[in-house]
């Protein structure tokens, strides 16, 4: 069973998905070279619970660096699962994978 906070992320992902013109939005995508650009697709809700998350697990961050080449971080996955349920649930919603694998034409 969900927690309430992953079920309503997924409720209001279910909802975007829904309003969306997947027909126009993958015909975009091919006309711009494999590109589109969806403003405000995410609610701003979920777009302030990820950076509240964010926000949680940046203390925990992995950071490398390659010379020359650029720098990053990461943080692991029991601590997204511990500290980030909102971002995880995103990653794993079905809908949207299916959506870009749909927009993208590849499974």
């Amino acid at each position: 069973m969900l927690n309430p906070a992953v079920y309503d992320i997924d409720q209001q992902l279910n909802e975007t998905l829904q309003s969306l013109d997947v027909e126009e939005t993958t015909g975009h995508y091919w006309d711009q070279g494999e590109f589109v650009v969806l403003e405000h697709l995410i609610p701003t809700q979920l777009v302030q619970e990820f950076m509240r998350e964010v926000e949680r697990v940046r203390p925990q961050i992995n950071r490398n660096f390659i010379p020359g080449h650029k720098k990053g971080g990461s943080v692991s996955f029991y601590l997204l699962q511990q500290s980030a349920p909102a971002i995880l649930a995103f990653y794993r919603h079905q809908g949207w994978i299916n959506l870009l694998s749909q927009i993208a034409g590849v499974p």
